[in-house]
């Protein structure tokens, strides 16, 4: 088992709630305008969203990665290997965006499309491998505008692409999560190390 998938399996682990109930877990705390106030992170904490990439039809966001918690279970990991794993949060404004994303999915039919009108968010799992420029999805699922996955939305998948098969604002988002990332990671190293 890669290093990458080790560290990815605590992530999933603790969001394998999602699927484990026949009940919805809720992963998203709305806000006002259905903007997300806050996101469950890989490490089951609920964290402020960090917003990584916004226009007219969808905002992305990411946990707060300068918590103690997930910088704990990530840093020293990123700064050795250049991986880390990450919880995305897309918040549809329009029902388009959903619609077009379900039938991307491979979801095309009247169902699937007619439950854009409550999906209000869609949930998934990356882990990121810097050094290789490759993202593998581990899971991904939609919610409701209460922020709760249906569980019978949540796919387990392990499909990994380059960085060069992105859209332009997928590795802007990407790009910014990154860099976020190892700033907050250097950060708290030089914390931990007591070193400027």
């Amino acid at each position: 088992m890669t290093r990458l998938f080790r560290s990815a399996i605590r992530p999933i682990c603790a969001l394998a709630l999602l699927c484990g109930h026949a009940s919805a877990q809720q992963v998203v705390q709305r806000g006002a305008l259905g903007v997300p106030a806050a996101v469950l992170d890989e490490n089951a904490q609920w964290s402020s969203p960090v917003e990584l990439l916004s226009n007219n039809d969808v905002s992305v966001y990411m946990p707060d990665v300068s918590n103690s918690v997930w910088l704990d279970h990530n840093a020293e990991n990123f700064l050795k290997t250049g991986q880390y794993t990450l919880t995305l949060v897309t918040f549809y404004k329009t029902r388009h965006t959903c619609r077009t994303d379900q039938v991307l999915l491979g979801f095309s039919d009247g169902a699937h499309i007619d439950a854009c009108n409550v999906i209000r968010y869609r949930v998934r799992q990356i882990a990121v491998n810097t050094p290789q420029k490759t993202i593998t999805l581990l899971m991904s699922g939609v919610a409701d505008e209460s922020g709760a996955v249906d569980p019978q939305s949540v796919l387990h998948e392990t499909r990994t692409r380059g960085f060069k098969d992105l859209g332009d604002e997928a590795l802007a988002a990407l790009t910014k999560a990154t860099d976020i990332i190892a700033k907050q990671s250097l950060a708290y190293d030089r914390r931990l190390n007591n070193t400027p």
